[in-house]
């Protein structure tokens, strides 16, 4: 049966996602961070962040850990917290919210904060991935 999947790019590029368990364990729905939630612990950067899934396979692949991530946008001297202190029950780390590849995949645009105290980063994929 032919279709297409909800975020998908339409032209052939790779699909790559992060964990949607992830996701909703930080509050996407209701606005409440749920660590014990999450499909894999929100510390182990290594084990999570964003996946090449392959239908075809029936696998999805670690192509950009959260660490990494972490690590580039700790070089653009961003803020870890919104001023002195966050929201109850707001997460308290900054996360990859709708990452955005170029058409050729050289480039990634993530929002590290969500709604209007969005910070836009972008990622040079090559040196991001030390190639």
């Amino acid at each position: 049966m032919e279709g297409d999947m909800e975020g998908a790019p339409p032209f052939g590029e790779p699909i790559l996602s992060g964990l949607l368990g992830m996701l909703y364990a930080v509050g996407y729905g209701d606005g409440f961070f749920r660590p014990e939630e999450a499909p894999v612990p929100f510390m182990q950067r290594e084990r999570h962040g964003l996946f090449r899934h392959s239908p075809d396979r029936g696998e999805s692949d670690l192509v950009l850990s959260t660490a990494d991530i972490l690590a580039i946008i700790r070089q653009l001297h961003l803020p870890r917290v919104l001023g002195d202190t966050e929201a109850p029950g707001r997460n308290r780390y900054r996360v990859c919210h709708h990452p955005v590849f170029s058409r050729d995949g050289g480039k990634l645009l993530v929002n590290t904060l969500e709604g209007r105290d969005a910070v836009v980063c972008e990622i040079d994929m090559a040196a991001a991935l030390g190639d």
